[in-house]
């Protein structure tokens, strides 16, 4: 596997228990006394937010290249 996979595979792991942390788990688990685990646990707005968006920004960055390719070739 090369670098750019290995990192890719790293940061998408990351992102995936930070969502499901902060969607599902954090809402049973007892308060820790850390600030931003406990400021995820009382928020009911971006907790629900900031996972879903990651991957909204990452499709509409993609096609505004996409759009940008097609406008310099034509």
């Amino acid at each position: 596997m090369t670098n750019a996979g290995l990192l890719l595979a790293v940061a998408t792991s990351v992102y995936f228990v930070s969502a499901i942390y902060s969607i599902c788990i954090s809402k049973w688990l007892p308060y820790t006394g850390i600030w931003v685990l406990d400021w995820v646990k009382d928020d009911t707005y971006y907790c629900l937010l900031l996972p879903i968006l990651g991957p909204v920004m990452v499709y509409f960055v993609f096609f505004n290249w996409l759009g940008m390719k097609f406008f310099r070739t034509n």
